[in-house]
């Protein structure tokens, strides 16, 4: 997801530079112009923050569904009744199934829980996909 959406807002802000350069030339002026490197730690910033926002109900869902196994094993462990906590069915313990069970009975909003956190983590791939972009830039230019 964060490489699709790295394509997408790389062309969207090649676009609306451009659209900018096809205004006139006293607006041109005033603008800045904005650097490959800013726009590409730009387009970096906004596919990070896609993917979290995309894939965080789905990290949520999974973290639930190892919780889920965790208590069935250790509840079969401890005693060999079959309790309606520890007999949890396999089919409600698929991915979409706890993602829609979670939504229903604890809010939508709950699927982005942790989502602040996920955030800032975004930083740290940021950050080294644009070092290298810079350093292979760099080492190209060297070479070349």
């Amino acid at each position: 997801i964060f490489f699709y959406a790295l394509q997408v807002a790389r062309k969207s802000l090649a676009s609306f530079h451009n659209n900018q350069n096809s205004s006139s030339a006293h607006q041109r002026q005033r603008r800045l112009r904005m650097s490959k490197s800013l726009a590409s730690l730009l387009a970096s910033t906004l596919a990070g923050v896609i993917n979290v926002l995309l894939t965080n109900p789905m990290w949520v869902a999974s973290l639930r569904i190892m919780e889920y196994k965790s208590i069935r094993k250790n509840s079969n462990e401890t005693s060999n009744s079959n309790s309606s906590e520890s007999n949890i069915n396999h089919q409600q313990t698929n991915l979409w199934n706890v993602m829609r069970r979670i939504a229903k009975e604890e809010g939508l909003l709950q699927l982005w829980n942790a989502t602040f956190t996920s955030l800032l983590l975004v930083s740290n791939p940021i950050i080294q996909h644009f070092l290298y972009g810079q350093m292979r830039i760099r080492l190209l230019s060297y070479i070349g």
